[in-house]
């Protein structure tokens, strides 16, 4: 479904009203001494190491868990609120909103996420700010007002990332600029570069990774937020990141001084990708913003231990839409979700040291497929909200690993 010019982040967690669901297929794995034939012969199964409970009646989407994994957050779009909870249950801060407020950042343009155990970051079009867990502003940066619309669609754990570098915390996220042009101008694509590296020790923003030459988005066309916005990881001195339905994975190796220089180009094995097309550029208008979440795309990159998961949505053709807006209109909802479970999301995986692909495997049905964080060697995804239910008491994550079957 194609949203157009909003000016908060898009969440799946509206599922039927909106008609988006981003399901999603996971995969993990304990240890790299596993071989690639283990994997393929299907001894690999998920287990359910715990459930965690936390009281919220509401229906927040599931942002981030912090470095040690002391700490949860949460995003209730229904208040505006970030909710923080010890793992173990226990809600210690209840921000609102801080819209109009001298500290307040903007429109996120990706979910609130942990900077630290003691502190959260959030990225907006105003500041990329630093919050200590109670709400209180530690440090902000600065950026240029653009005017430029908002919008990416937010799914479980989709923040962004911490990379460290010579002991210094660095920040990427996605772009917010549109370098002096719009997305209905070929130089918007001529000059884009997908990432922002936001430096609080040195109070810098600087953007990285340009489109390649051989780019579908510089083939004359005009496209949406959601067909190039980037996802990415880092691990050690390396980036991995992907330029929205681009099914490329591109490796850079990351420099002393910072420098991404290009080691590697993975075409991704993906199955049933529909290619997105590119539109007129004069059918784009400037100060506007579009997502659609039923087009084909690479949802998120993760990496746990020496493995990297791809979670990649391949599209629904014109006839499943057709039928999905009929089933919608006639409020048919269990048969709404029967038909979306057709196309669902699926997590490509691969070593990272060898780069070898290994597969693909799947979460449980009761977990929330949209997306998932990893930390601490587990998966971390929550529980798929109840077919005909609004609001629940509790916001359950279930807790996963990887173990050989017997």
């Amino acid at each position: 479904m194609l949203i157009k010019t909003l000016k908060k982040p898009i969440t799946m967690k509206k599922l039927f009203a909106l008609l988006i669901v981003i399901p999603v297929l996971l995969l993990n794995c304990t240890s790299s001494d596993q071989s690639e034939q283990q994997i393929k012969s299907g001894k690999l199964e998920l287990e359910l190491v715990d459930s965690l409970m936390y009281p919220v009646l509401a229906d927040p989407i599931f942002a981030d868990v912090s470095p040690s994994a002391d700490h949860i957050l949460l995003l209730d779009w229904s208040s505006d609120k970030i909710l923080i909870f010890e793992t173990k249950g226990k809600k210690i801060a209840e921000i609102e909103d801080k819209d109009g407020l001298p500290d307040d950042p903007g429109f996120y343009n990706l979910l609130p996420s942990f900077y630290s155990d003691s502190s959260y970051f959030i990225n907006g079009d105003k500041n990329a700010a630093l919050f200590d867990l109670s709400g209180q502003e530690i440090d902000k940066i600065r950026k240029a007002e653009s005017g430029n619309p908002i919008i990416f669609l937010a799914s479980a754990g989709k923040t962004a990332k911490i990379y460290e570098h010579h002991k210094n915390k660095l920040v990427l996220v996605n772009t917010t600029g549109f370098f002096d042009s719009y997305p209905g101008e070929m130089a918007f694509y001529n000059r884009y570069k997908a990432l922002e590296i936001i430096d609080f020790a040195q109070d810098t923003i600087f953007n990285a990774i340009p489109f390649d030459e051989d780019s579908p988005f510089k083939n004359g066309m005009g496209y949406i937020t959601s067909d190039y916005q980037p996802t990415f990881a880092t691990k050690d001195q390396k980036l991995f990141l992907v330029h929205g339905a681009d099914p490329r994975l591109f490796l850079y190796d990351i420099s002393e001084n910072l420098d991404f220089i290009e080691d590697t180009i993975i075409n991704l094995p993906v199955q049933d990708y529909l290619k997105v097309e590119g539109v007129d550029l004069k059918s784009i208008e400037e100060g506007s913003a579009s997502a659609d979440s039923d087009k084909a795309r690479i949802i998120d990159v993760r990496i746990l231990d020496d493995f990297l998961l791809i979670n990649y949505f391949g599209g629904m053709p014109e006839e499943a839409l057709k039928d999905v807006e009929i089933l919608r209109e006639e409020d048919q909802e269990e048969a709404y979700f029967k038909l979306k479970e057709k196309y669902h999301a699926k997590i490509l995986l691969f070593n990272i040291k060898s780069r070898q692909f290994l597969g693909e495997l799947s979460l449980p049905a009761k977990v929330d497929r949209d997306g998932f964080v990893v930390r601490n060697g587990m998966i971390w995804a929550q529980k798929d909200m109840e077919r005909g239910e609004i609001e629940e008491e509790f916001v359950t994550l279930y807790r996963f690993r990887i173990k050989m079957s017997e």
